[in-house]
């Protein structure tokens, strides 16, 4: 929210606009773009420490891959080992996927609108 541009919320205070209409049609409209990547990026930033957190005893994704090892279960090893990467790369494409989709959306917002600038 500190990193957004301060000119639209200041342009809606000059003309007497209350501070609730100011975040909601000023501030949080600017700094969407920083939720956005914020939230589409956390589960791939959760999924990919976790494993090696597990493997190290800090419970998780890894422990079951320790369990596994530890009890000779190596069915249950060898599927958690296939498993992460696939995880990993599923969430990883997910994230893209949702990335561009938001992209092409405001793209597609500021073409209508005539903001696009060239």
């Amino acid at each position: 929210m500190e990193g957004t541009e301060k000119g639209s919320a200041e342009s809606m205070t000059a003309t007497g606009a209350h501070k609730i209409d100011v975040v909601t049609c000023a501030t949080i409209p600017a700094a969407a773009p920083a939720f956005d990547s914020t939230s589409i990026y956390a589960p791939e930033k959760a999924v990919r420490p976790s494993t090696v957190l597990g493997l190290v005893g800090a419970g998780n994704i890894g422990i079951e891959l320790n369990v596994g090892c530890d009890l000779f279960d190596y069915p249950t090893a060898i599927t958690m080992i296939l498993m992460i990467p696939f995880v990993v790369i599923a969430i990883k494409h997910l994230g893209g996927w949702a990335h561009a989709k938001i992209i092409a959306h405001n793209l597609r917002d500021k073409i209508t609108t005539g903001r696009l600038q060239s």
